[in-house]
């Protein structure tokens, strides 16, 4: 296989691997969404900055990837509060690609020891939690 071959196929790779982290479908890709058409309202909710209502992501025991769906930014504490006061919640982390860092969450620590302070649209998380739930994002 040639190098730039090569190249392409990862990139294809990396943008399909993206979108699914990201929520979004491939047809978004195929210039419908752009039109403003989309056939799956929970992800027309997610994309529209002007909706107010939360979006409800499922999770599974243990680690998820996930995106923050919602408009804006929102402090990480209050973004997985309904989590924590259902204690189904122990860790969140987020790799920042700028600096090549992680930054963690943890509500058992102090707030000055996090160094994840908040999650903002589109931003993508790792998060731990203890049992399978609904994490409501709201704005």
């Amino acid at each position: 296989m040639t190098i730039g071959l090569r190249r392409l196929l990862l990139a294809t790779v990396a943008v399909v691997s993206m979108a699914a982290a990201l929520g979004v479908g491939l047809a978004a890709f195929s210039g419908t969404q752009a039109a403003g058409v989309n056939d799956n309202p929970a992800e027309s909710q997610a994309l529209n900055p002007s909706t107010q209502t939360p979006v409800d992501e499922a999770l599974f025991a243990g680690w998820n990837l996930k995106t923050w769906k919602v408009p804006g930014c929102k402090d990480a504490r209050a973004a997985v509060q309904g989590l924590i006061d259902a204690d189904n919640f122990n860790v969140m982390w987020q790799f920042r690609a700028a600096t090549q860092d992680w930054l963690g969450f943890d509500a058992d620590v102090p707030d000055v020891i996090n160094t994840l302070d908040e999650l903002c649209q589109g931003g993508i998380v790792w998060i731990n939690v203890n049992a399978d739930g609904t994490w409501s994002q709201t704005p």
